[in-house]
Formats: C-alpha cells, structure tokens, sequence
C-alpha cells in the first residue's frame, strides 16, 4: 500500500489507486474556475451525475505509483490537481474513447507517464515541460 498526501491531509496509507484530500465538485465549478470544455474534448458535463470530478487543491504527492481505476471499461471520476502532481512511481492513466480527464495545473513529475486508450496531452501551458506527445490513431 501507497502513502499519498495533499497538503490538507495528513500523510495516511489508502488504497492502491485512490489517493485521500480531495473533494467533489461540480461541472459547473470545473468550467467556472478551470475552463475545462477548452481542453477536453470529453463532454464531462453530460456525464455529472455518473461520474464525479476530483479536485485536489494546492497539488498532490503520491510516494508509489498512481493509476486510474476502472469500473468496467471506463473511469468512475475525472481528476484535477490544482498545483503540482509528483508521483514516485509510474503515474498510469487510460482512457477508452475520451471517457475521463486528467487536468494538472502545475508541473507533473513521474518516474514514467505510462498512457493508454485515447489519452490527449496537452502541454501547451507548461513552459518547462521537454515532454512530447507522440501521434496516436484515436478519433477524439
């Protein structure tokens, strides 16, 4: 078991893939305080009431590996860090057909970004990022 931490939460093991410190918020909250809809081409916001947005505010630590948990064939939450992502480990995220997001505002730190399914990067924002994308066949 992984320990992870946000800065209001204090060090606590949880499970393998959900880290603890966050809190739900709205579509309506996502759109407003982080124009979502500009970046993801999901629609996030049909979905509300099936799938819970995540925030972690003010970053996220996470000491082992984080991967996105499934329900089936897709993830039951989209996730954003408002701050910097450091995983310890592999940070490991898929998506099938552009079903969840995964929004930093920070800088993303990971011993490896391992993406499958449809994932779309985008890097733009970040003026440190050395990292590319490479193309995928995905429709999204």
């Amino acid at each position: 078991m992984s320990t992870r931490t946000s800065p209001d939460s204090p060090e606590t093991p949880d499970s393998p893939d959900s880290p603890t410190g966050y809190r739900v918020i709205t579509a309506e909250e996502a759109e407003e305080r982080f124009g979502v809809s500009a970046d993801v081409g999901h629609p996030y916001q049909d979905f509300a009431g099936e799938q819970e947005i995540r925030l972690y505010e003010g970053g996220l630590r996470v000491t082992g590996g984080w991967e996105a948990e499934s329900d089936g064939d897709w993830v039951p939450y989209n996730t954003i860090v408002d701050g910097d992502l450091t995983v310890g480990g592999d940070l490991e995220w898929w998506d099938s057909a552009s079903g969840n997001f995964l929004l930093v505002t920070g800088d993303l730190r990971a011993r490896n970004v391992l993406l499958s399914g449809c994932p779309r990067c985008d890097h733009s924002t970040s003026p440190t990022c050395s990292w590319r994308p490479f193309p995928t066949n995905c429709s999204a």
